[in-house]
């Protein structure tokens, strides 16, 4: 009886296993998103600076005049940009409010964008490109009285914006 006993619980268990469902192989894909957004760099950044536009003229300050040198900066971005410069901003030397001014950010197509006392033009368009791209930033301002004998010292800010 024992042995009868023994026999029927090992078929009970060997059935019971039978029965069981059996582990299947699964699998799953796990996703990733990235995203690189636009950037831009500036580099070689050459400072400009200002001349009288003659002797006698002690009225304006000028970069593209006899004496004077544009600034100079390379760009390089991931993507196309707008670029826009800012007013100037007076950083040293006696004060005085221009009558006139003009910062201008032009490319070597020609292509440029400004600020001047009247307003500003359309940003400039910066194209994607992995070779810097250089600008040649200009300034002037003039005043309708004489400028102050001194160093004169100005800034533009060009601010650029991936579209």
């Amino acid at each position: 009886m024992i042995r009868r006993l023994i026999v029927t619980s090992v078929l009970a268990v060997l059935g019971a296993a039978a029965m069981a469902p059996k582990a299947n192989a699964q699998s799953i894909d796990v996703p990733f998103t990235g995203t690189v957004g636009g950037a831009c760099t500036f580099s070689g950044l050459t400072p400009g600076k200002l001349a009288t536009e003659a002797p006698g003229d002690l009225n304006g300050l000028y970069s593209y005049t006899n004496g004077g040198t544009d600034g100079k900066v390379s760009i390089s971005c991931n993507r196309a940009s707008s670029l826009k410069v800012s007013k100037p901003v007076q950083t040293q030397g006696p004060q005085f409010t221009p009558t006139t001014y003009l910062a201008e950010a032009r490319d070597p197509s020609g292509k440029y964008t400004y600020i001047s006392q009247n307003g500003s033009g359309a940003p400039l368009t910066i194209a994607t490109s992995t070779n810097p791209i250089p600008l040649r930033i200009r300034m002037k301002f003039y005043s309708r009285s004489s400028l102050t004998p001194g160093t004169y010292g100005f800034k533009t800010t060009l601010t650029v914006t991936p579209r």
